[in-house]
């Protein structure tokens, strides 16, 4: 996107629009769901983005930083245990991810992704996720990327919002340690699936858990999730000076 800053302006905006008219049917004035939390979120985004672009922060430095503003935000409304994080430690950056993740924006919904990965999830899954919410990925160790978890997030929160906040907790625990067995990679397995040069996988978890989620079934039993199998591995990124190949 260097030198073309009019187009991602243009692309950003197209983004805010969507959002605003996400409820319009609910809300005439499309402001159900472009609180002014969420628009500072995605100004934060844009702002990061824009650095980048202009070659003034590095993509993981710009990321951060992002997700520092993320907590911040969460802070000024009120969320004090967001005082205590430190993007230099994995476990704190994970939570910032998931923060960011199921956009979360006031002190209950930080609070319900804080106790869920502190207090129900187990220790295990606690340390795939922090492991993998903290990779970026390289020709040693390909990162997973699990793509539509904001929507699963979302759906859950949703699925389970007349449930009590333990049944709620319990029902993210259960997608927190499905996204940690997506997250985690087995290299020697990858090595032999996918071709050469790979360093990011993608994963599409709406295929395998949204309908299970949206199922009447779901906030009764969440733990259903254990049982589903992962999904398929397909080539998000490959590294520089490697072809895509067909196998």
């Amino acid at each position: 996107m260097k030198g073309h800053t009019h187009a991602f302006d243009l692309r950003f905006m197209e983004q805010i629009l969507d959002i605003a008219g996400a409820a319009g049917h609910v809300d005439h004035i499309c402001a159900k769901k472009l609180t002014e939390p969420v628009f500072q979120a995605f100004k934060n985004v844009y702002d990061v983005s824009i650095g980048i672009i202009e070659g003034r922060l590095g993509v993981r430095e710009a990321y951060d930083l992002n997700l520092t503003k993320r907590v911040e935000l969460l802070i000024n409304v009120g969320w004090e245990k967001g005082r205590e994080f430190d993007i230099s430690e994995p476990v704190y950056r994970a939570v910032m991810r998931l923060l960011c993740t199921t956009n979360s924006s006031d002190i209950d919904g930080a609070d319900l992704i804080y106790d869920t990965f502190f207090e129900v999830l187990g220790e295990d899954s606690r340390r795939f996720l922090v492991q993998g919410l903290n990779s970026d990925g390289s020709l040693e160790r390909p990162a997973a990327q699990a793509t539509y978890i904001p929507a699963v997030c979302s759906a859950t929160i949703g699925a389970t919002k007349n449930c009590t906040k333990s049944e709620q907790k319990k029902a993210l625990a259960a997608v927190f340690r499905y996204l940690a067995r997506t997250l985690h990679v087995d290299v020697e397995q990858v090595q032999k699936k996918l071709p050469p040069g790979v360093t990011v996988i993608e994963r599409d978890i709406r295929r395998t858990i949204m309908d299970i989620v949206h199922s009447d079934g779901f906030p009764g039993n969440p733990d259903i999730l254990d049982n589903v199998d992962l999904p398929n591995d397909e080539v998000a990124n490959m590294a520089v000076g490697y072809e895509w190949i067909i196998v």
